[in-house]
């Protein structure tokens, strides 16, 4: 979208840059908090995690076709149905990732406590949900911006887990041996 501008400006920079930004700190939470674990073994636990899939693709797709959409008109306001595609699909990929979470087995080594790991996803909804409901002069920056804050939240709680494990559960962490 922001090749497709002809000059390139700070606003519309910006605006891929937080585009782009979306898309990593939902692949970062994903590959740190949920990909290494195997669902719980029952199947309703595994059809949960199946499912759960399709609204966190979906929020994706979303917050990408709305960074699309402001790229295409820098100078145009910020709409409420733009806004709320945003905080929408912000706080259903946090929220898909904390049902996804509760599906999945933890072992005796997880360094991240379940009701923090999930409950900063839920809090963090909550919060993009809010700037939904109550961010209607907030412009587009600042919004997403603001948005990015519950995913930057959580990477910085997996650094801080990741870093401060003990050593037994690095020996016993299935990517190191």
């Amino acid at each position: 979208g922001a090749a497709e501008q002809g000059t390139q400006s700070l606003i519309s920079l910006l605006t891929a840059a937080f585009g782009i930004g979306f898309a990593f700190c939902i692949w970062w939470i994903y590959f740190d908090f949920l990909s290494r674990r195997h669902p719980k073994g029952n199947v309703w636990a595994l059809f949960s995690w199946s499912y759960l899939h399709m609204p966190l693709v979906m929020s994706i797709a979303a917050l990408g076709a709305g960074s699309l959409i402001l790229l295409a008109d820098l100078n145009a306001p910020l709409s409420d149905n733009v806004r709320w595609l945003f905080t929408g699909a912000t706080a259903v990929a946090l929220l898909a990732m904390a049902a996804i979470e509760v599906t999945l087995h933890r072992s005796d080594t997880e360094v991240t406590d379940f009701r923090v790991s999930e409950g900063m996803k839920v809090v963090g909804a909550l919060v993009a949900l809010g700037l939904g409901a109550f961010g209607a002069g907030v412009g587009r920056l600042p919004l997403l911006g603001l948005l990015l804050i519950p995913f930057l939240i959580q990477m910085v709680y997996g650094v801080y887990t990741w870093y401060n494990r003990d050593d037994e559960s690095i020996a016993t962490d299935h990517y190191h041996g």
